[in-house]
């Protein structure tokens, strides 16, 4: 996000809403847009800096006064591309766009990935913000996680830095003191076991955890085995694990698809 790219980015979306046949949850399609969609469906979850501020403040302007169906006059950011953001601002490059109530207005998300699309937007996020419950899940995910017909056919790429969905209060705080006392700590896994789905005793407050808080010099080496292999591999791809984000490859060697168009943050 800069000065010729200046727009917000959100996290690729765990279904990619396109009426494809075979595309998983295709009944959630989204049919608000008929213009051509330049990423896919994005998460609620922008990120931003102050060279996006132009780009917000024309979107927010424009679903107040869709209220009155009125004409207004917005930023002509895609001139950003090539002349940057300061140069449309000091010149006053403008646009005229009329404002309507359209069916993309009835929430957030709709809207920022319609305006996204409007203005021709190509960059993403591989998914940061991920569900809370995957971080037990072991090996147990999908090779394809989050796949799609047309933007990752062989799956999303995703990294284990941050969760959505966290509201449940006990089980996200038990989840996130854990995990920091496995990261401060370290203890030997040596002895966890060699399993792909997780031990039932991963799940918080069953008799099997309880069994294992029995024993207290043994516990927190067994709970941490639950979040295997995420502490020294934290990205995960198509099958594979990444200790840096920088060492996923752009496009997977079995060269069947093309570069990912996701950023990893």
């Amino acid at each position: 996000i800069n000065e010729y790219y200046p727009f917000i980015m959100l996290p690729v979306h765990w279904m990619s809403r396109e009426g494809v046949k075979g595309n998983p949850y295709m009944e959630y399609a989204f049919h608000g847009w008929e213009g051509k969609r330049t990423l896919r469906w994005g998460h609620a979850h922008p990120t931003w800096s102050f060279w996006a501020l132009p780009f917000i403040a024309d979107t927010l302007h424009e679903r107040f006064a869709a209220l009155h169906s009125k004409t207004i006059s917005v930023w002509k950011l895609a001139a950003a591309r090539k002349r940057g953001l300061m140069a449309v601002l000091e010149e006053g490059l403008k646009t005229d766009r009329m404002a309507s109530n359209r069916i993309y207005m009835s929430e957030d998300e709709d809207m920022m990935n319609v305006a996204l699309w409007r203005d021709a937007a190509t960059k993403d996020w591989c998914k940061f913000d991920l569900e809370w419950g995957m971080y037990k899940d072991r090996l147990d995910i999908d090779r394809d996680l989050y796949w799609d017909k047309n933007w990752y056919p062989k799956g999303v790429p995703v990294i284990f830095i941050s969760m959505h969905n966290t509201k449940q209060f006990e089980s996200s705080d038990f989840l996130l003191s854990l995990i920091a006392k496995c990261d401060w700590e370290r203890p030997r896994l040596d002895n966890c076991p060699r399993t792909t789905s997780p031990p039932r005793y991963c799940q918080a407050g069953s008799t099997d955890e309880r069994r294992q808080r029995a024993q207290p010099s043994r516990y927190l080496e067994a709970l941490c085995c639950c979040y295997q292999p995420r502490l020294s591999t934290n990205v995960y791809w198509a099958g594979h694990w990444y200790d840096n984000s920088t060492k996923v490859p752009m496009s997977l060697r079995d060269g069947k698809i093309g570069n990912r168009t996701c950023k990893f943050p």
